[in-house]
Formats: structure tokens, sequence, C-alpha cells
């Protein structure tokens, strides 16, 4: 297995928490247009599909970015999987 230096592993850290802040708030907003749907706002159905687009790629990227992370979580808690 090879070993990721410390600037890496720091890096990729701020990367999953930079996407999960992300996509935290792009579900709340997603949450703020339904209510603004039911209220009757003009272009609320239009907002809320880009919401579902948005969170969808991000949904990929933290899927992405996070291959292989949880494995090793695993591993290093002495967890067979």
């Amino acid at each position: 297995m090879i070993k990721k230096r410390v600037k890496t592993r720091v890096y990729l850290s701020s990367q999953r928490k930079e996407l999960w802040q992300n996509l935290e708030a792009m579900l709340q907003r997603e949450r703020e247009m339904v209510v603004e749907l039911a209220s009757g706002a003009p272009e609320a159905a239009q907002k809320t599909a880009f919401c579902k687009q948005e969170i969808a790629k991000l949904r990929e990227q933290v899927r992405d970015l996070e291959k292989g992370v949880s494995r090793q979580r695993a591993w290093a808690r002495g967890k067979q999987m």
C-alpha cells in the first residue's frame, strides 16, 4: 500500500471538508426552494431543479474524493472488511 504524504492528506482533507460544506449549503438551499415553491414563487421550480443538479454533481465529487477512505479508516480501527 502506498502511503500518502502529509501535504497530500491535508489537501484531500480540506477538499472533503469544502465539498461537504458546499453540499450542505446546497441541500439547505433546496429546502428553501421547496418552501418557496409551496408558497407560489414564480421561478422556484427552475431553481429547485438547478439545486438538484448541483447536489448530484457534489455528491459524485464527494464519492470520487472519498474513494478508499472508509476502507482505510476501517483498517485503522482494526475491523476486517
